[in-house]
């Protein structure tokens, strides 16, 4: 058998792996063999019996050259298992982000109370220009919010293709969020949610409820 020759030295448990040529003892075999581990159990291995002595060849073709050795049997390594390739991790980009193509960021505009609108690449660009962080611009799409410096604006993507006017943006520039309270198709009231208890009476835990768990939501988002 042609093989490259090593120290000999008795492998642990765990460097005995498939692949890998040993030297061993077996009791039916009348010197030590030489099997491939072909497959590791707990406490022994399935082999091929590489080579042995010529007075076990008969032995070796009845066992159709496969036979089982105890760990303990194992003698010396004298070729090592091939080493398993370092495995790389492809990573995929699934949606990736090209210029000109419809996965490009969508550009967004700020509408602010006295009628002028800006408009931005990117929330980030919003917060280096405005303050706003990402998360309350996304947080503010597509709804009228009250700023500290700015009074009240209005954010939206520009393909959004909004159509009611913001008459109202221009109109309460000081007010936040506008919520309505409508009976019967009826707008009753309209302003923020502190605004609603005062003038329709209920309480604002009671607006809440009304607005995410009514049936007809009489409370909803202008």
């Amino acid at each position: 058998m042609n093989s490259v020759k090593i120290k000999r030295k008795r492998p642990k448990r765990s460097e005995i792996m498939v692949g890998g040529i040993y030297a061993c003892k077996h009791p039916s075999f009348s010197t030590k063999i030489e099997i491939e581990v072909t497959k590791v159990l707990e406490e022994s291995v399935v082999c091929k019996i590489v080579s042995c002595d010529p007075t076990d060849e008969q032995l070796t073709k009845d066992l159709l050259g496969i036979t089982v050795v105890n760990f303990k049997n194992i003698w010396w390594t004298v070729q090592e298992p091939p080493k398993a390739e370092s495995q790389k991790v492809e990573v995929k980009v699934t949606n990736p982000r090209k210029i000109g193509d419809k996965t490009k960021a969508k550009p967004i505009l700020v509408h602010f109370a006295d009628g002028h609108v800006l408009k931005y690449n990117t929330a980030r660009d919003v917060d280096l220009s405005l303050g706003y962080k990402k998360g309350f611009v996304y947080r503010t799409l597509n709804r009228y919010q009250k700023t500290k410096n700015h009074g009240v604006v209005y954010v939206e993507y520009e393909d959004s293709d909004r159509t009611e006017p913001l008459d109202f943006i221009k109109n309460n520039p000081q007010k936040g969020a506008i919520h309505v309270f409508t009976e019967n198709g009826e707008v009753i009231a309209e302003g923020t949610i502190a605004e609603l208890a005062s003038k329709t009476g209920y309480s604002r835990d009671r607006l809440y409820h009304l607005k995410y768990h009514g049936t007809n939501k009489k409370v909803v988002i202008k």
